[in-house]
């Protein structure tokens, strides 16, 4: 019963409260309030009653069925989804599984109007047995897991320069994206991004004042997540450290990734079970761009939770992976989502970047300086610095022009027509060159 009332009060609170303003403050240098879809997700209120709102999650694929098939134990370990017909409370999902098999967590996604419970079972038993009468509207997955995707770069001499912000100088992409010819134009204020990624330093002297989410609990600061966010965050101005790239937008960090160790070369993990829950409190928190900076296989609940967000109106923005392949990695490669290749300086292709179906713009990502922990500055190569700078240039747009699909729409327009694109795959454009798409010239040429 509880359980029920909690689904009605996220209903109230999500499908019918009027999308409010981003900005607490007027906004500075051109930036306008930017509204997103002002519908909720309405089918979060009472179950099946409410299940037409919702569009029906793709269906499990021959790779979803080998993999629950084949493993067994609980790494990755599954997730039992139960919707329409089969929605009830939670807690009868116990019903449904196969002894040995528990339950370990459970959430209700709005997005998915679906609840999703996380279940630990026995390592002789197949994941595909844990569940063996599932109801219509039942749905089992893999717990997939997505890495992030930035690596170290060697740093080599770092000078300090005289100026507001002493690396400032190292920072080519801030150059090659001419950002501070838009400076009057825009800084971002007024567009909310949402980072899907590992736990930043909220401290970090270089950093505004992050919060958390209260649904998740901070782990200790990580070296990814902290890279991702000062690219986009770190004041501007402050005789200290860098620039960010939007340094007037709303930025906020969604833990769902657990930092790797050193030694480990795969990237941050991030399990399925916590990136669905990230997407849900991006909605919550009425994010205009969701920055994406991992990669992992297809999910139908992944793609699923990615569609409902672009239906409403919310840009997704994600890495194509550091594997030197084509072959796609999502969430990247679904059609709602914007998947983002890396180059380097002048636009050199990242040699470990994938260059896949996962692609349609490529973004700086190489020898890319950014807020590390420990009150740091580190050099990073990677799809994931790519990601950010997309991130970010799409922010400022929509804060010059107060509509997020006119923004996107003047990005891949200037994008398409840079010289290096190609058919296929647009090139990140200078913001001046986007802005002109947006009737809003910049003072000098970028």
């Amino acid at each position: 019963m509880l359980l029920h009332l909690h689904r009605l009060l996220l209903a109230l609170a999500l499908g019918l409260a009027p999308v409010a303003s981003l900005a607490d403050s007027p906004a500075t240098g051109g930036g306008r309030p930017v509204a997103i879809a002002e519908q909720g997700p309405a089918a979060a209120s009472e179950g099946p009653a409410d299940a037409g709102s919702c569009a029906a999650l793709p269906e499990s694929d021959a790779r979803i069925a080998q993999a629950l098939a084949d493993s067994a134990g609980a790494a990755p370990g599954a997730l039992l989804v139960l919707s329409g017909p089969a929605l009830g409370d939670p807690s009868e999902a116990q019903g449904l599984l196969a002894d040995g098999v528990e339950v370990v967590s459970s959430f209700w996604s709005p997005l998915l109007c679906a609840s999703i419970t996380r279940l630990r079972g026995p390592a002789e038993l197949p994941t595909g047995r844990w569940a063996p009468d599932l109801p219509e509207g039942g749905l089992l997955v893999p717990d997939d897991r997505y890495h992030t995707s930035a690596s170290r770069a060697p740093a080599g001499a770092v000078p300090v320069a005289d100026t507001p912000d002493p690396y400032r100088p190292l920072q080519y992409a801030l150059d090659e994206l001419g950002v501070d010819a838009s400076r009057a134009i825009t800084r971002g204020a007024g567009t909310r991004i949402a980072v899907l990624d590992s736990t930043p330093q909220s401290d970090h002297p270089d950093l505004p004042a992050l919060s958390v989410p209260a649904r998740f609990v901070p782990d200790e600061a990580s070296r990814h997540g902290t890279l991702v966010v000062g690219v986009l965050a770190a004041r501007a101005g402050n005789g200290f450290g860098i620039a960010g790239l939007v340094p007037e937008a709303t930025v906020l960090p969604v833990p769902v990734c657990r930092a790797a160790t050193d030694a480990a070369e795969g990237g941050d993990e991030c399990a399925l079970f916590d990136v669905l829950q990230g997407l849900d409190a991006a909605w919550e928190v009425r994010a205009h761009i969701v920055n994406l900076s991992l990669a992992g296989p297809p999910n139908p609940l992944l793609q699923g939770a990615a569609d409902r967000l672009a239906a409403l109106g919310v840009s997704l923005v994600a890495a194509a992976g550091n594997d030197a392949s084509e072959e796609p990695l999502y969430p990247a490669a679904y059609p709602s989502v914007i998947g983002v290749g890396a180059t380097g300086r002048q636009g050199d292709a990242y040699s470990r970047g994938n260059r896949g179906p996962g692609t349609e713009l490529t973004a700086p990502g190489v020898d890319v300086v950014s807020t590390a922990p420990r009150d740091g500055f580190a050099f990073a190569d990677g799809t994931s610095l790519a990601t950010v700078h997309v991130s970010g240039v799409l922010a400022l747009l929509a804060s010059a022009s107060g509509d997020l699909t006119l923004a996107r729409q003047a990005l891949f327009r200037s994008a398409r027509r840079h010289p290096r694109a190609t058919r296929r795959v647009g090139v990140l454009p200078t913001v001046c060159e986007a802005l002109a798409e947006l009737d809003r010239a910049c003072a000098t040429n970028p």
